[in-house]
């Protein structure tokens, strides 16, 4: 298997929908393709990145409010024997006030749902456009590393997808560190003017993960002949890197 074949075939393998053989031989062509196996691994940490992300989203402060308002309202049953206490009114009541409580549930419920829906489908955007820069022949994934350090894959790292024609490319990283306090992550990228351009703040969640989404309608990014991240100061003007370099791509030959 060749690397077009791999492109060709990669969503349905990092979807599990490949049979057993395609499995067999895309998974030892990643073993000696250094190249594809850092595409793959790469689309694999932001696809965990974004489903990870996904949380229970509360309903509105006012729909609780509005319930409880509601419950407060009803008076305590007096105390009459148990044969009075079902008569046909009584039970007519009880329904409406069941159904009323589970109508205002299921509205809830709703709400609720609507709102994982739509952060699903914001994430499925993203998702997708992360398989359009990976599987086009184009485009361009630089792994940002350590200066000077030997490749583990448990040391911090990051990557920058970028491609010909799309209006914006993805950041990524896995295994930061967390920084000491009033300092942050940024990123930049050096054009081939030596011009740098600050892309952007990484902010990495509890494992040490990040990703960050850049807007770039005019293509600049893909004048890059080198990318890094700094930790940098906080309350430092974000216009030159003045911080510590602590992960670097640069073009071969530049």
């Amino acid at each position: 298997m060749n690397c077009r074949r791999v492109q060709e075939i990669e969503q349905n393998y990092l979807s599990g929908e490949l049979g057993v053989e395609d499995m067999r031989q895309i998974e030892q062509h990643l073993k000696s393709c250094r190249a594809c196996a850092e595409r793959l691994e790469g689309y694999q940490e932001l696809l965990g990145r974004m489903f990870g992300s996904l949380e229970p989203v509360a309903p509105p402060a006012y729909l609780r409010q509005n319930l409880l308002a509601e419950l407060s309202t009803l008076q305590p049953a007096q105390t009459r024997p148990w044969w009075k206490r079902f008569s046909p009114v009584r039970l007519q009541t009880g329904f409406n006030l069941v159904a009323a409580i589970a109508l205002v549930t299921l509205l809830a419920a709703l709400w609720m749902l609507n709102g994982q829906i739509a952060e699903t489908n914001r994430q499925q955007v993203e998702v997708q456009q992360l398989a359009d820069l990976t599987s086009s022949p184009d485009s361009r994934i630089w792994t940002m590393l350590q200066p000077d350090v030997p490749f583990d894959t448990n040391a911090p790292r990051a990557r920058m997808y970028v491609r010909p024609k799309s209006t914006f490319y993805f950041v990524t990283a896995t295994n930061l560190a967390p920084l000491a306090a009033g300092q942050t992550y940024r990123v930049w990228y050096e054009s081939a003017q030596t011009v740098v351009h600050y892309v952007g703040p990484l902010r990495p969640d509890g494992v040490g993960q990040a990703t960050l989404k850049i807007q770039d309608p005019e293509g600049t990014a893909l004048a890059a002949v080198r990318c890094f991240v700094t930790a940098e100061l906080a309350t430092n003007p974000a216009d030159q890197p003045t911080g510590q370099l602590l992960l670097v791509w640069q073009r071969p030959g530049s």
